[in-house]
């Protein structure tokens, strides 16, 4: 947890210091409607399991001819990325601080483009949730080159999964074996 903490402590401070402010993929409820292909991120506990998530992270590699809006520095704006089912219904509780970040990394010669997303739920003072229910949490729209294939057949190799729960107890939730909870996700258009 502590770990998972630093990051977006570090993310922030690499937000703010970038100037993208509110731009930059901090808190956002939801709420965006579309006509552009879209991730949908789902966690999924296993079955018997009654966990609310405290903090997610992933990296999601992209299919050639797919990217993803993003400031000179690689950070996704909330119009591009942002909570959706389960993530806005947290983050519109009273007493919660819901932040989500999200960085692109354009393909390379060597490599496909890639996005790192991380949410932390956070349970203010006086607060009566104890975390996010797992399910949808957020949504992430794509830009797709023509003649690039993405629609609901295609793989998305998931990596750096990493999954809490709000009572911050070890192991992860996903580093367990096999893992209590895990990442899926539905392609939109």
């Amino acid at each position: 947890m502590k770990q998972t903490l630093l990051y977006f402590a570090l993310m922030l401070l690499s937000g703010s210091i970038a100037g993208c402010g509110n731009g930059g993929g901090a808190s956002n409820s939801g709420g965006n409607q579309t006509t552009s292909p879209a991730i949908v991120l789902n966690t999924v506990l296993s079955s018997g399991r009654a966990d609310r998530i405290g903090s997610i992270n992933v990296t999601a590699e992209l299919p050639d001819g797919v990217t993803v809006t993003a400031d000179a520095f690689g950070f996704i704006p909330q119009s591009a990325l942002y909570l959706s089912g389960q993530g806005a219904a947290f983050a519109a509780t009273p007493n919660t601080t819901a932040i989500l970040i999200g960085k692109y990394y354009p393909a390379t010669p060597t490599s496909r483009a890639k996005v790192s997303i991380a949410f932390t739920g956070i349970v203010n003072s006086g607060g009566g949730a104890t975390g996010m229910n797992p399910g949808e949490f957020a949504t992430l729209l794509c830009d797709v080159a023509p003649g690039a294939l993405f629609d609901a057949a295609t793989l998305l190799p998931l990596t750096g999964i990493d999954i809490a729960d709000s009572v911050g107890t070890q192991p992860h939730l996903s580093e367990t074996t096999p893992p209590l909870a895990w990442i899926t996700y539905q392609i939109s258009k």
